[in-house]
């Protein structure tokens, strides 16, 4: 009677032991879910907490670990902790070193740092796990692109078009600015119409065309008059268009840009500055142009294609 009771009180602990498993590994589980789920809603906080909890269980898979590693960082990197997002990246790619993603994401949190060349680095390792992987071509192509390496970036946004061709539209735009960059302005007048064919309305495209075709000495005044009967003028950029068909001065174009948001204002007066320069150049006033050029060389943000094509123009000379 004795041995009766200690084997039944022996097998209700061993239940009760593992019933408490089972239910933590399914509370690690549950927290992992509900991260993605906090990351999808927007709740980086949230998410944060949870995979840090779910990590913390200690009954996940190494890859479910570096899955729920990889999507704090993913939180982190949104809200603009780079820092950290890049910590847990790392944690992440320690538990599973063939995992592409995570140097995917790492490669964006090294670009949210402005650090270009790590992120390149990590776009290459993603591709080499992923080949078919469009994105991590593009985003390479554009960081190439920022460090001045044009025709590298090239190769990227061709190879991005070429494994993805849902991607051919994008990368034909970037590739056409890349190529005015270099000076090769007939080709980036291709890419430009390529890309103007899905985007027609896409005023800033309309502009790029019209400068590529100018500096090709080609008359691109007709075609952008035509275009222009599709395109909303009444807001910026459009005052700069009405200044290429001689429909507004350039003045009341500068005036124009101090208008609208104020968060935007900054980005329109370097804009202004580098189409206006642009427009002067193309029309035979290289010494005014060069002021306004240097000014959009100079004030324009490093991730504004403007502000690469103007230094670039500026290092040609006249």
């Amino acid at each position: 009677m004795i041995l009766f009771r200690w084997f039944a009180i022996a097998t209700a602990i061993l239940a009760t032991i593992v019933l408490w498993a089972g239910s933590a590994e399914a509370d690690g589980a549950d927290d992992l879910q509900a991260c993605y789920r906090a990351n999808d809603n927007g709740d980086y906080d949230k998410a944060i907490a949870l995979c840090t909890s779910a990590v913390e269980s200690g009954d996940l898979s190494s890859n479910d670990q570096a899955h729920a590693l990889n999507d704090r960082g993913n939180a982190y990197n949104t809200q603009g902790d780079f820092d950290r997002a890049i910590a847990s990246y790392d944690d992440a790619i320690r538990l599973a070193p063939d995992y592409p993603e995570a140097y995917y994401d790492r490669a964006t949190a090294y670009d949210g740092k402005g650090d270009y060349d790590r992120a390149i680095l990590d776009y290459g390792r993603e591709i080499a796990l992923q080949p078919s992987g469009a994105d991590a071509f593009l985003s390479r192509g554009q960081d190439f692109a920022l460090e001045g390496k044009y025709s590298e970036a090239i190769r990227d946004y061709d190879q991005a078009g070429t494994v993805d061709p849902e991607y051919g539209d994008v990368a034909a735009w970037a590739k056409g600015q890349a190529l005015f960059n270099l000076g090769r302005f007939p080709e980036a007048s291709a890419e430009f119409e390529r890309y103007l064919q899905v985007k027609p309305d896409y005023v800033f495209g309309a502009l790029w065309l019209y400068l590529a075709r100018a500096h090709s000495k080609q008359d691109g005044g007709p075609a952008l008059a035509d275009r222009s009967q599709q395109l909303d003028l009444s807001q910026w950029p459009g005052p700069l268009v009405k200044v290429y068909l001689g429909a507004l001065a350039a003045d009341d174009a500068l005036a124009a840009a101090k208008q609208g948001d104020p968060s935007y204002r900054d980005r329109q007066a370097c804009e202004a500055a580098f189409y206006i320069g642009e427009f002067k150049l193309v029309s035979g006033r290289a010494a005014e142009a060069q002021r306004d050029l240097t000014q959009a060389a100079t004030t324009c943000p490093k991730s504004a294609a403007e502000r690469d094509a103007a230094r670039m123009e500026l290092q040609r000379g006249p």
